[in-house]
């Protein structure tokens, strides 16, 4: 066993220990193994480089294969079920609490360090991140896009969901001209709403106790979460009760609203098929409800 050198060669001995060969071809190094590498440092003979196949190297780190490079040039950590690949300084390395990339078994896992986040970037700028919640975060105007899917038979303008969110809302009496003055019963003055994409729906509980004042102008209601698109179609509010004044729905006709901007647009419809708006002087002096539904579309 030893080195067996071709050509013409200068050996030379520095006194640190080192040996430089010069001029010189290695031809025949021992393929090594696992447990006994053939190239190693002093005094510990199960680490260091061999090679396992012809056109591969491996490298072994304390009796067991760590990383090789294949012959087609692929490199493989394949010596152990759980292997992990550590980035950076952050945390405390070889544990949960580290930068790494892992295999697990048949798992693939993204480690951050305490605190930390998983970033996606393209060319420098964000498209995606796994926030310190665990959740899934976009950038204003991106989403998940459907592309992929096929389309309706009709126009298709957009397949991007760029936005969920549910919250509440406190609806409010309002009028075109002048707001009437209002006291509302404590609790039962509520709205809730849900965004799905460009797509709003709205529900909304009002108890009025009283009116000083009626105001003028047609009634609305105002305080939506999201304005509503400006489009030509507009979106429509249901009333499971409006028990205002000279407003009640009769035999044959039906309360509505149309979604105009930020506020819902008060209609009755008569059993005519005539559609008009009410005037605040609908408002009776005491107790009234206003309970219903709108879906709409904001820009």
């Amino acid at each position: 066993m030893g080195i067996n050198i071709s050509g013409n060669t200068d050996i030379i001995s520095a006194t640190d220990g080192s040996l430089t060969i010069q001029g010189a071809d290695f031809t025949a190094i021992a393929a090594g193994s696992t447990a006994a590498p053939s190239i190693s440092p002093t005094g510990d003979s199960n680490t260091g480089i061999f090679f396992p196949s012809a056109d591969t190297i491996a490298f072994g780190a304390n009796g067991a294969e760590a990383l090789r490079i294949t012959s087609t040039g692929q490199l493989r950590a394949t010596g152990a079920s759980d292997v992990r690949f550590t980035l950076g300084s952050t945390g405390t390395p070889e544990t949960n609490n580290s930068v790494h990339i892992r295999a697990d078994g048949a798992s693939l896992k993204f480690m951050n360090a305490s605190g930390g986040i998983t970033l996606f970037e393209q060319n420098g700028v964000e498209a995606a991140r796994f926030n310190t919640s665990g959740n899934l975060a976009f950038p204003s105007g991106q989403g998940i896009d459907f592309s992929a899917t096929a389309n309706s038979s009709g126009t298709m303008t957009s397949e991007l969901l760029d936005d969920y969110e549910v919250g509440t809302w406190t609806p409010t009496i309002a009028a075109t001209s002048s707001n009437p003055t209002i006291s509302y019963t404590s609790g039962e003055r509520e709205g809730s709403y849900i965004k799905i994409g460009k797509l709003v729906h709205v529900d909304f509980w009002i108890r009025i106790s009283s009116c000083s004042a009626q105001g003028s102008g047609d009634l609305r209601i105002s305080g939506l979460p999201f304005s509503e698109g400006s489009n030509a179609f507009r979106g429509q509010a249901n009333f499971e009760r409006f028990d205002f004044t000279g407003a009640t729905a009769g035999s044959g006709e039906h309360i509505l609203g149309e979604v105009d901007g930020a506020f819902i647009d008060m209609r009755r419809r008569a059993n005519t098929g005539s559609v008009s708006a009410i005037s605040t002087g609908s408002i009776p002096g005491g107790v009234s409800f206003a309970i219903g539904a709108a879906t709409y579309t904001t820009a």
